[in-house]
């Protein structure tokens, strides 16, 4: 029996179990609020805290139970122990509809409100409504229940507790980079995740120290990016990932081929072998259906904020702080400025409310709530809301082309210095790492 008083932030604990209790078979937790008292058993929901009955049940594939409706509310991954659960809670991917059914589910809400029956609307309009939602089901967008009242309609509010939520650290000689002082600094502001990008040569031995590192932090989730040299064995860098629960990915560039190692259903992260080689922080940016994020913490955030630098902290190669390695801007570097002194800078956030719905272009897409952002590069470098400049699409003719051979764009890609690296961005992404969130 662990007891609780009223002060205490349960999901601290929640996750303090998760990353530094090997088993847990049973728990009883007492949390005590003066003078009511409140217990929470295995058959109440981890999430809502209420009881689990025959109804509205789910149990994910690391044998945990939910609410099913609780459950849908979390981001592929399971709240206990961080298993995906992706096959739940979303199917990832996208599907283009007809622009005529874009109204449907509101006429249909409509009509419930006005207590119609769909057994009272005209003929040729019940069948529209049948096929499109056939099409929603086999499509895996939608699904039926007996209990419409426990999902209501998703709200699209976003917010962590959190100064910062992602980081990105440059490394181009790990020798010379005091990691145990920026974990540390990332740890107080409340940031989940880091992406670690290397221009040099990053040993087993160097990640798993920096994995060590995080045996008592908050962050959940870390990504690295290092080039594959010719003495690597992957079985031994396969051990790793197994061993440490925290790496999402490992992306290996440089390699002779592209390939996605998957560990299995009990590890959570991969390897990534590309052919691409990354230069330099200019090889980042790039917007492409492949990096696309339908999830639901992705769309809400968007509706709200940057979908890349909302709650990020950069690093660069020199040691820079800045809202992103491929920015001009520096807020200061970190020997002998502070994360926290960085973050206080009335400039610092600046591009953190700028969406979508204000960018050029982007206004009008229909991916812009689940598509990254880029305010490193843009097509036009004098104006904050200009489109992204390594986006091909077009929402306007709903065509993809290739980027960098646009004649409008060549101005910006001169102005950017972009001429040596353009090789780079002609990368195979059926094997690149999807999104993480706002990390890359």
């Amino acid at each position: 029996n662990i007891i609780f008083y009223q002060n205490v932030c349960f999901s601290d604990f929640l996750h303090l179990l998760t990353f530094q209790t090997p088993i847990i078979k049973k728990i009883e937790i007492k949390i005590l609020f003066h003078d009511t008292n409140y217990i929470l058993k295995m058959e109440d929901c981890p999430i809502c805290y209420e009881s689990i009955t025959d109804i509205n049940v789910c149990i994910t594939i690391c044998k945990h139970k939910f609410h099913t409706n609780c459950l849908m509310m979390c981001d592929n991954r399971c709240p206990i122990c961080r298993t995906n659960v992706s096959s739940f809670t979303s199917n990832s991917s996208v599907s283009n509809i007809p622009s005529g059914t874009y109204n449907i589910s509101e006429y249909i809400q409509q009509l419930n409100q006005n207590n119609i029956s769909i057994d009272d609307i005209p003929p040729h309009v019940k069948q529209i409504i049948e096929d499109y939602f056939l099409f929603l089901f086999s499509n895996d967008c939608i699904f039926f229940t007996d209990f419409p009242s426990l999902f209501p309609r998703i709200c699209l509010d976003w917010d962590l507790p959190a100064k910062v939520t992602n980081a990105i650290i440059d490394i181009s000689d790990p020798t010379v980079l005091d990691i145990r002082s920026l974990f540390s600094q990332l740890n107080k502001l409340g940031c989940t995740s880091i992406q670690i990008r290397c221009y040099s040569y990053l040993t087993l031995n160097d990640i798993e120290n920096m994995m060590n590192l995080l045996v008592d932090s908050m962050i959940d989730s870390i990504e690295f990016i290092i080039p594959l040299m010719d003495n690597m064995h992957l079985d031994n860098w396969s051990k790793l990932v197994q061993q440490h629960v925290r790496i999402k990915f490992i992306q290996l560039y440089g390699a002779d081929r592209y390939e996605t190692i998957v560990e299995g259903k009990e590890s959570r992260g991969s390897i990534h072998l590309i052919k691409d080689t990354l230069i330099s922080e200019r090889c980042c940016g790039l917007i492409s259906y492949f990096y696309f994020a339908p999830n639901r913490s992705t769309i809400t955030e968007s509706h709200h904020h940057n979908s890349c630098l909302n709650r990020k902290i950069s690093i660069d190669t020199e040691g820079n702080i800045k809202n992103c390695p491929s920015m001009s801007q520096s807020f200061g570097n970190i020997k002998d400025t502070t994360l926290q002194e960085a973050l206080d800078h009335p400039d610092f956030k600046k591009y953190w409310n700028v969406t979508k719905d204000q960018i050029s272009v982007c206004k009008d897409c229909e991916f812009r709530y689940i598509c990254t952002d880029c305010r490193g590069y843009i097509e036009n470098p004098e104006d904050m809301y200009s489109k992204p400049l390594k986006c091909g699409y077009n929402p306007y003719t709903c065509e993809w082309e290739e980027w960098s051979t646009n004649p409008l764009k060549q101005k910006a890609i001169d102005y950017y210095g972009m001429r040596e690296v353009l090789p780079e961005f002609k990368m195979k992404p059926d094997y690149a790492p999807a999104n993480s969130g706002n990390s890359n």
